[in-house]
């Protein structure tokens, strides 16, 4: 539900009002201007109108009450379709919750079994060892699957984002069950109804990217409906504001180059046997370098009040955007060998290959993270900040400016995908999800210099399980 709005009064209007903020019922009562001051609460941080349009939500909530966008209107009609995504990505966790629970029974038996072989027995235990952190990944996915049912119910449209990436991964899992060479997209029995469940999950994906309107756009009409002039901090795809932006969309080029080189210089060092200290110096300073420096310092026109609750609250919505971005990567790649296996069966081994190559590199990587403390704390602390100060803070605050959000999230997802090939030469395709995930995560916080907070804690999250989940 939206707030009330405050306005604090010009220095001629405080003759007459008094120093007080006072509370706006109608948009009359406002001085339209990018520099007046506005607040959710009387006594509450003041806002500059224009960076609370941009980056605010509860003020522009606030303002969106005075000024209704008929788009909101169409979504509170569309938005119970949505839960569709929820539904689907749900069922498809319960499912793997009763079969893990299936699997590690018949494991028990096994075991239990008194003429096992000493071989046997130790491949029953390293496989319960690959999957004692899987109970807690499932929990975890049941609880983002509610946590994307409520904020759809309750009209979050910020959180859109959590019903989109369910959806997809739900829809993925589906599919991906539904196209097992012992299904191959069957009409009949079990695999109709895993596609029936593969299409609620899609328009329900379906439905929240395209119902409910985006907060850049939002703000873009509000600014319209106010006679302000277009964002300088959120650009638009179109031909004015790209000559206007033009060196943005040099240091977008500028900072997406770093970005690409940045995985590329640290396996030079590493060639060249340069102490990892040295490595360790070179990476942060280019991430840090980058951000603090000419490409992403230019405008940061942004002054909004900071909220720690906000912050952990939009990096737990990006940890749980991982975890469904994860599944739906691995899905996505279980999906191309099955459909590989129905209709080229003589192409599967090499597709298979890949998969299976894929699964060794990450599992590799995680284990060497957590060989030692010092990786350990790399891992976990030191990449999640640095790549972050890169990617986000750098990367998708000045692509924001000169191509707008959309399709900046787009863009750093894809090249902080590309750039970790050096690291995961077949697993790509799951780094570039991770990519989309942390920059919804970034415009979830707001899309400023200070949402760089939310999106690092976020990634150290995701390295952190990952690290200390993996099995020895």
């Amino acid at each position: 539900m939206p707030g009330e709005l405050y306005a604090v009064p010009t220095a001629s209007e405080a003759d007459a009002i008094g120093p007080e903020p006072v509370r706006v019922a109608d948009l009359g009562e406002l001085r339209i201007d990018e520099g007046a001051l506005v607040s959710t609460r009387e006594h509450g941080p003041r806002v500059r109108l224009g960076d609370a349009i941009d980056h605010h939500g509860p003020t522009r909530d606030a303002l969106l009450a005075l000024s209704p966008d008929p788009r909101l209107s169409r979504w509170r009609r569309l938005r119970g379709l949505g839960l569709a995504a929820p539904f689907s990505f749900a069922l498809a966790t319960i499912v793997q919750w009763v079969e893990l629970r299936q699997g590690l029974a018949e494991l028990a038996k096994i075991r239990a079994d008194p003429s096992a072989s000493q071989a046997v027995l130790q491949k029953v235990a390293a496989l319960e060892r690959a999957v004692a952190m899987r109970p807690y990944y499932l929990g975890g996915e049941l609880v983002f699957a509610l946590v994307a049912a409520i904020a759809l119910g309750a009209g979050l449209r910020r959180l859109r984002g959590l019903s989109v990436v369910a959806g997809a991964a739900g829809a993925f899992w589906w599919l991906e069950r539904a196209g097992r060479p012992d299904h191959c997209f069957g009409v009949k029995g079990r695999a109709i109804a895993e596609l029936v469940v593969t299409l609620l999950g899609v328009i329900g994906a379906i439905v929240a990217w395209v119902g409910a309107p985006s907060e850049s756009s939002l703000a873009a009409r509000l600014r319209e409906r106010l006679g302000l002039p277009a964002s300088r901090s959120v650009g638009a795809p179109s031909r004015a504001s790209f000559r206007a932006r033009r060196l943005d969309v040099a240091a977008t080029f500028g900072a997406a180059a770093l970005g690409l080189a940045l995985p590329l210089t640290d396996n030079l060092l590493s060639r060249v046997r340069a102490p990892f200290v040295l490595r360790f110096f070179v990476f942060v300073a280019i991430c840090a370098g980058s951000f603090f420096g000419l490409l992403a310092a230019r405008r940061e026109t942004a002054r909004v009040p900071l909220d720690p609750v906000a912050l952990v609250g939009a990096a737990l919505a990006g940890f749980g955007l991982a975890a469904a971005a994860d599944l739906a990567a691995q899905s996505a790649m279980h999906l191309v060998v099955d459909v590989t296996t129905c209709f080229a069966p003589q192409k599967a081994a090499a597709v298979q290959a890949i998969r299976a190559a894929s699964e060794r590199e990450t599992t590799a990587a995680r284990q060497d993270a957590a060989s030692n403390a010092m990786a350990l704390l790399v891992t976990v602390l030191a990449v999640p900040l640095s790549e972050e100060l890169l990617y986000r803070g750098t990367l998708q605050r000045i692509a924001r400016r000169a191509f707008g959000a959309p399709t900046a999230l787009a863009l750093t997802g894809v090249v902080f995908g590309v750039a970790h090939m050096s690291v995961y030469e077949h697993g790509f395709y799951q780094t570039i999800a991770l990519g989309f995930a942390f920059a919804a995560a970034f415009e979830i916080a707001g899309g400023t210099a200070v949402a760089v907070v939310a999106t690092a804690l976020t990634h150290a999250l995701w390295n952190g399980y990952l690290t200390l989940g993996v099995p020895p």
